[in-house]
């Protein structure tokens, strides 16, 4: 018997766009929820032009829109058509579990669809806004994107050495962080919900969750009052054992913060008299010149292949791994075996699949998969205004006067 998923039942309005938002709600997608995806009409969701080859981004279904929106159901409606567009989405808000939205703070509520008017006609909708820095007047109003916080943030600071120019992280860091940060943060307000018939409003600044995913060097300046120190790809530890190698063919990444960590390496690597030198209050001494001991342990894994040192030291009880790709560590049965990529029906190619990666949890050993692809825009409107109460005629309305667009095939 397939167990019931843990938000079947749910119904989410979603008016996110790009990724920090989608994310979050795709994460309550692959839990079961019904998310419905609110579009404005010709255009849709700006991600959907973006990623992958041209020809899928010309028709609205860009790899990167497909990869965090599978399992929705899309709404293509005109918010700005007022009155007809608000309660049209109203509509739909009354039914609704969550809503959740990232534009700028401000626009929702000129839009007549804020936090007062919701939770006025549905007290008990949970309600998460996502912007760039939050609500306060002094910065709501400024237009963010992952590459302005992680720069406004401190986080492109902690990466590299001293000397190196700010560096951005290869990843939307600060759209990822977000986006979990809100996911989490619905998760607990649903809960209380659920204990008191009462929503709440959510205020996620992504500032302030890329902040939170810094927590080391925060903590450290907070701690001291300096300026945590940039390390590159040495361990936060300072062991001089702790970071990238190169082997006879590939990186390899290794700790050995700990002495038992640091006798099994120097062991494994047949460097025994190398064990005098753990002490870890001299590696944080910038006087303290442990360079022997880096060079000694580099020249000793040059030797040998990244696969070999990758068993030998791990099996001696030291953690050290390869540096994969993205493809490689796909590949690897610690992700095979979990399901962590699923297919979906590739909604630009029918009859052919389209690879989703899926969550970082498993449920009793499975990881969630999505319901089915990302939707084409408006592909479900006139079926979501039906089941919000809209007859016929007035959804023929809506479509007549460009409220609402509904796909063709």
């Amino acid at each position: 018997m397939t167990k019931r998923l843990p938000f079947e039942g749910l119904r989410v309005i979603d008016f996110t766009h790009v990724i920090a938002g989608p994310l979050a709600t795709f994460q309550l997608a692959m839990l079961g929820a019904d998310v419905v995806k609110v579009e404005p009409p010709g255009r849709g969701d700006q991600l959907r032009r973006m990623g992958g080859e041209s020809a899928r981004a010309a028709d609205g279904l860009g790899t990167a829109f497909l990869a965090i929106n599978a399992g929705k159901r899309s709404l293509a409606l005109d918010l700005k058509r007022w009155p007809e567009g608000r309660d049209t989405a109203l509509r739909l808000i009354a039914g609704a579990d969550i809503v959740v939205e990232n534009f700028r703070p401000g626009v929702m509520e000129r839009l007549g669809l804020g936090v007062d008017a919701v939770q006025a006609l549905n007290r008990r909708a949970v309600y998460c806004s996502l912007s760039g820095y939050g609500r306060h007047p002094d910065w709501a109003w400024r237009p963010a994107y992952d590459h302005i916080v992680q720069g406004v943030s401190g986080a492109m600071w902690t990466q590299g050495e001293d000397g190196d120019p700010p560096i951005k992280i290869g990843f939307p860091m600060a759209d990822t962080a977000a986006g979990y940060a809100a996911f989490t943060a619905i998760c607990v307000a649903l809960i209380e919900r659920n204990a008191t018939g009462q929503g709440r409003h959510i205020d996620v600044s992504m500032t302030a969750a890329t902040l939170a995913m810094m927590a080391t060097p925060v903590h450290g300046f907070l701690s001291t009052g300096q300026m945590p120190p940039r390390i590159g790809n040495t361990a936060s530890s300072g062991s001089p054992a702790s970071g990238v190698y190169e082997t006879a063919d590939a990186p390899v990444v290794l700790t050995a913060n700990t002495q038992a960590q640091f006798r099994s390496l120097c062991e494994a690597l047949g460097l025994e008299g190398l064990e005098t030198v753990f002490d870890p209050l001299a590696w944080r001494d910038p006087a303290v010149d442990l360079s022997h001991v880096r060079d000694t342990i580099a020249a000793c894994l040059k030797q040998k292949n990244a696969a070999h040192w990758e068993r030998a030291l791990n099996e001696a009880g030291v953690p050290a791994g390869k540096i994969r790709t993205v493809p490689e560590v796909l590949a690897e049965t610690c992700m095979q075996g979990r399901g962590f990529v699923s297919v979906v029906p590739d909604p630009a190619q029918p009859g052919e699949g389209f690879q989703i990666h899926g969550t970082p949890y498993a449920f009793d050993g499975k990881t969630p998969a999505p319901s089915g692809p990302a939707p084409h825009l408006g592909e479900h409107s006139r079926t979501l205004l039906s089941e919000a109460g809209l007859s016929d005629e007035e959804v023929d309305a809506l479509l007549a006067d460009g409220v609402v667009e509904e796909r063709r095939a």
